[in-house]
């Protein structure tokens, strides 16, 4: 199986940075300001779609939608679906 990874080209996100912070529009600005901080997160996202996120408390929410269902087999499917690696 063969694994998509976008690429991603920092020195377009750099240029949006800059075009943003050179526009004078404090809300372009703030922006550009709010993506530089988290610009490495984001980053990493897109390449290996990685989350800081608490797979206790998705599995918790899953576990919530798929209540009603008597089928343990196809909740544990979606539990595997949503953490492909573990």
């Amino acid at each position: 199986m063969v694994l998509y990874r976008p690429i991603v080209r920092t020195d377009l996100v750099v240029s949006v940075v800059r075009l943003a912070t050179d526009s004078g529009m404090d809300t372009l600005i703030r922006f550009a300001e709010n993506l530089s901080v988290h610009i490495q997160g984001t980053l990493s996202f897109i390449r290996y779609h990685l989350t800081t996120g608490n797979p206790r408390r998705e599995k918790q929410g899953i576990k919530r939608v798929f209540y009603d269902f008597r089928d343990n087999e196809y909740f544990f499917l979606r539990i595997h679906s949503a953490f492909p690696g573990n």
